[in-house]
């Protein structure tokens, strides 16, 4: 009797040798392909949708052949009638799991049908039989559940995910036992990733007023608005901002803030409350992309594609690192392929309206936005808003620019007018120069916004084609 109760009062540890092998049903084709219509779970419907739980029923697991002996630690909270009699289950000490993709606060750009195919990624313990993902709708989209095979400690996947922002949560299944349901799993380690969404993704591309003002701001207030890091390169002395080394360059998303809306903005304008806009009247996550450079002009953009420098000073000397466009590379290059992207939105042109500059303006124009589409989306349908700029742009006879800006409207495909100065509506106390100047304060903020929100209407997201993500492959 006493050394009944001794024995008690020692840890339990079970040592178990389970050894099956069981064929597994073949996996769904990739989502990259058409949506997955059935997966390892015994008793799924075609529905893509649904949630795993401990008690799900479960189809046979991937093929493998486990001989190897593991310790299971005792531990209440968990029984099943594998025996034939209710005994405890607990942990299997593992090699933790990693997500490295999607990261938290990413967003996906979707298709005109509210979908876009998600890839996860990460590594695990090479032991495992499977791993286990949920999605977990936070704000719109809906609730998804599959099984990912591992080779080697890695496991990679794609689903179809419906547009809507989620807590993306994944764990191991290290073993598959018998039970009266067919196969139960037991865990080992998971992860969340918090907020990764499905919705729209656009880059902002101009001068000064794109960029707003450097003395007024206002941060998104929806969660689904975001951004990447501001990502500027301090090893250059007096100037942070050259964007050299994209590799180097980091992926953080976040949300955007009244200090960062990147990967170029130091401060977020009217943006954040666009986002909002955007967020609230189409129900999916926001993302944007500030690569507005105040006093560039399009010819500029133009010199840094053919890596030819300007031949007079501008800031500094700044054209040697390839701005103004720098911004607009490393979005493209670091960002986009990851994320997709529906379209640009611009407002370029007012400073080329000296004679330097303005007898080349629609073909340049013209250059760049194929240089974009060809060389640097690979998406030759990438829509292009382009604004019209005020008639006396920062005192300068700008009619003649927005001939030029029409006639790209006019001849080039895939491209819409977005906000238009020229109206003189738009003129007036939150603009100064007269009311004909840069949009300034609260005033300002509000009316810009206003004009880009009636811009871009809620049809623009149905009839553009959108490019979407291509990366991790």
């Amino acid at each position: 009797m006493r050394k009944r109760s001794l024995l008690l009062l020692l840890p339990f540890v079970f040592f178990y040798n389970f050894s099956f092998s069981q064929s597994p049903n073949p996996l769904s084709p990739k989502a990259d392909s058409i949506p997955k219509t059935q997966n390892l779970r015994a008793g799924a419907s075609t529905s893509t949708s649904g949630n795993i739980t401990r008690n799900s029923q479960l189809a046979q697991p991937p093929s493998k052949t486990d001989s190897a002996a593991k310790y299971i630690l005792f531990l209440p909270g968990f029984s099943t009638s594998a025996t034939g009699s209710n005994f405890y289950l607990g942990i299997i000490v593992g090699r933790q799991i990693e997500v490295e993709f999607p990261k938290p606060n990413q967003i996906i750009q979707r298709n005109n049908s509210n979908q876009a195919v998600l890839r996860i990624a990460g590594t695990c313990d090479s032991s495992a039989a499977a791993v286990e993902v949920n999605l977990i709708p936070i704000q719109g989209g809906t609730a998804q559940s599959d099984l990912f095979q591992v080779n080697n400690g890695k496991y990679a996947d794609s689903l179809w995910i419906t547009g809507g922002d989620y807590r993306l949560e994944v764990k191991t299944i290290l073993r598959y036992i018998p039970s009266s349901n067919g196969a139960m799993p037991i865990y080992g380690t998971s992860r969340t990733v918090e907020r990764v969404g499905v919705g729209e993704v656009l880059l902002l591309w101009g001068h000064s007023f794109l960029a707003g003002d450097p003395s007024y701001d206002e941060p998104a207030s929806d969660p689904r608005v975001r951004t990447v890091a501001v990502l500027r390169n301090p090893s250059i002395p007096n100037e942070p901002g050259k964007l050299q080394d994209l590799d180097a360059l980091p992926i953080a998303f976040q949300p955007i803030t009244t200090s960062n809306i990147g990967p170029f903005g130091v401060h977020s304008w009217m943006w954040g409350r666009f986002g909002d806009t955007l967020a609230k009247r189409l129900n999916v996550p926001v993302l944007l992309y500030m690569t507005a450079y105040g006093g560039s002009n399009v010819w500029m953009n133009m010199k840094n594609i053919k890596r030819e420098r300007f031949g007079f000073d501008w800031f500094g000397g700044q054209d040697q690192y390839w701005m103004p466009y720098r911004p607009v590379e490393a979005a493209f290059y670091k960002y986009i392929p990851l994320t997709g992207l529906r379209a640009v939105l611009v407002e370029h042109g007012g400073n080329d309206a000296s004679s330097q500059f303005l007898s080349t303006l629609y073909e340049n124009f013209v250059f760049v936005i194929n240089h974009t589409r060809t060389v640097q989306a690979n998406h030759s349908q990438l829509a292009f808003k382009l604004s019209k700029e005020g008639v006396d742009f920062l005192n300068q006879n700008s009619a003649i620019v927005n001939d030029k800006i029409q006639q790209v409207l006019n001849t080039i495909p895939n491209t819409s007018k977005g906000i238009d100065l020229s109206d003189p509506a738009t003129q007036g106390p939150w603009r100064d120069d007269g009311g004909k100047g840069h949009f300034r304060g609260k005033l300002g903020h509000d009316k810009y916004l206003e004009l880009w929100k009636a811009a871009v209407p809620n049809s623009f997201f149905s009839t553009t084609t959108p490019k979407p993500a291509t990366k991790p492959n």
